[in-house]
């Protein structure tokens, strides 16, 4: 025996009414996809920019230690040539 006529109906109702939640929900679920995606890519371009400004400031140090290294080098390279020129002669005692 079929069921009733206004229990038909409702079911129906609920059944349109459930599907058409079902689409927002799944509205809902695209929309925070979409922004979870642009969220990523902002974290994305920030981390790639720190990354960029960690090597610039990596290279500059490298840069400064080189050349500061390069003239230590050449002041004791002169230093030891000015000691061969004129090797030390020690005071006379009194």
């Amino acid at each position: 025996m079929p069921p009733d006529p206004d229990i038909q109906e409702q079911v129906v109702t609920n059944q349109v009414r459930a599907a058409n939640l079902w689409d927002a929900t799944a509205d809902d679920i695209v929309i925070s996809n979409v922004i979870n995606e642009r969220e990523d890519q902002r974290q994305a371009r920030w981390e790639i920019l720190a990354l960029g400004a960690l090597t610039l400031l990596l290279f500059l140090y490298g840069t400064i230690w080189t050349y500061n290294s390069i003239q230590h080098d050449k002041l004791f390279a002169a230093e030891k040539e000015a000691g061969v020129q004129t090797p030390y002669t020690p005071e006379n005692i009194r």
